[in-house]
């Protein structure tokens, strides 16, 4: 025992990270393989079906604006979440999400309209475009650090927007593309049935929160957050970090645009202003508020945010509704540093030693 001590205390800082690393990893694999039975497990559960049950007390309200609210909220959580995926877990500054978003909505709206092909076509068509956008996205910023990521990313946005509104024939233009077709599953429509529509948003969220969470328990996820937080370490122990950063963008871009996608089906509408600063400033406002670096908060930070600036008397203030807003969430975030998604994992604070998303 007393060499075993005298090998610990001259362990080299090296040797030290390593062990800490190394407990840690281990902890984080034996946690995320019974994740549905650990009380993470169970509260991200207990999160989506408070989603579910939200909206369905809308549902029985009867009421077609506060469904179309929760359409919406369901949707931006999508892409908030996926958002949290490079910012919170990758620890990239990235800011091409609103653009992902806008991408989706527009080769939706051009397979359906241009083209006159089938929404599901539209819908994976979508998909594939996120894709190929992150692609060229990720290629950019693979080796890029820091506040050069974000003017990359940014930089790609305007380049996007700009070469879609200077597009009349094709993309509408400054106008933007109307008319889009609605989601047809044989006699039914699923995007003019807003309670039909609003059970496809839920379950967008739902298998987008579950596939997250996945990826981010799987050994790539481990991986992500390795290199975010020992990229050095992570890079010394046989971790491919440029190739996992293009990776975690092309997946996050990939459900970005399957939202921006079905927003377009629902609404019939894919508009510049999907691509505007103000946008992007309320899906991060939506990420930091329900807590960076969890898969679950910047859903419960997304149904937060539309639920507010959605409310009558809020939304009348028209400009005002922002300073408002913004107020109220630094407020927020002063009590509770960690997002709104905190307040659980403090719920949790008796349990010691484990990796928490």
């Amino acid at each position: 025992m007393k060499g075993l001590k005298n090998r610990v205390l001259n362990a080299t800082p090296t040797q030290s990270i390593s062990r800490r690393l190394m407990k840690t990893v281990q902890q984080g694999i034996g946690q995320e393989r019974g994740w549905g039975r650990s009380r993470t497990g169970r509260a991200g559960l207990l999160g989506v079906a408070g989603v579910v049950i939200v909206a369905g007390a809308w549902v029985i309200a009867g009421n077609p604006y506060t469904v179309t609210i929760a359409i919406l909220a369901c949707l931006y959580a999508v892409v908030a979440a996926s958002w949290d995926l490079t910012l919170g877990y990758a620890g990239l500054f990235d800011f091409s999400h609103a653009a992902f978003f806008g991408i989706g909505a527009y080769v939706c709206g051009m397979i359906t309209v241009d083209l006159n092909w089938s929404p599901w076509l539209g819908l994976v068509g979508a998909i594939a475009g996120g894709a190929v956008g992150a692609a060229l996205v990720a290629g950019s910023v693979a080796r890029l650090r820091g506040i050069y990521v974000a003017l990359a990313s940014f930089a790609f946005a305007e380049l996007v927007a700009t070469a879609l509104t200077s597009s009349q024939s094709i993309s509408g233009g400054a106008s933007g593309m109307v008319l889009i077709p609605t989601l047809q599953l044989g006699p039914w429509d699923l995007s003019g049935n807003t309670t039909t529509f609003l059970y496809i948003a839920i379950g967008a969220v739902i298998f987008s929160a579950v596939a997250m969470r996945w990826l981010m328990s799987s050994t790539f996820g481990l991986g992500v957050r390795a290199m975010r937080d020992y990229e050095e370490y992570a890079l010394s122990r046989g971790v491919p970090v440029a190739r996992h950063r293009i990776q975690i963008i092309a997946v996050s871009s990939m459900f970005a645009s399957g939202a921006g996608a079905l927003f377009a089906l629902y609404t019939g509408v894919a508009s510049p202003d999907l691509f505007g600063f103000s946008t992007s400033t309320l899906l991060l406002t939506m990420v930091i508020l329900g807590g960076i670096g969890s898969v679950y908060g910047p859903v419960v930070g997304a149904v937060a945010v539309t639920a507010f600036v959605n409310i009558p008397q809020i939304a009348a203030l028209n400009t005002e509704t922002y300073l408002i807003t913004g107020a109220l969430i630094l407020v927020i975030l002063w009590i509770l540093p960690g997002g709104l998604w905190s307040v659980l994992r403090r719920a949790r604070a008796g349990r010691r030693g484990v990796v928490e998303y």
